[in-house]
């Protein structure tokens, strides 16, 4: 959560900088695009999901379908 709060703070500038030629405002778009980013990346890091792989496979098991093996 920390670092979602720091990428987002920095990433406000950033933003502000994009939109001040046409004289955007930045609101929430900074936190909008850190967790989108950070929503996208936590596919790639297993043990931030929580185990989703073992709720597929519990699913799976109640379908009366044989979990695929480990």
């Amino acid at each position: 959560m920390l670092l979602g709060a720091a990428t987002a703070t920095a990433v406000t500038p950033a933003v502000a900088h994009l939109l001040a030629p046409s004289g955007g405002h930045v609101f929430t778009w900074p936190f909008v695009l850190t967790t989108l980013a950070f929503l996208t990346a936590a596919r790639s890091f297993p043990r931030l999901t929580g185990g989703a792989a073992q709720a597929g496979e519990v699913a799976l098991e109640r379908r009366g379908s044989p979990a695929p093996a480990a």
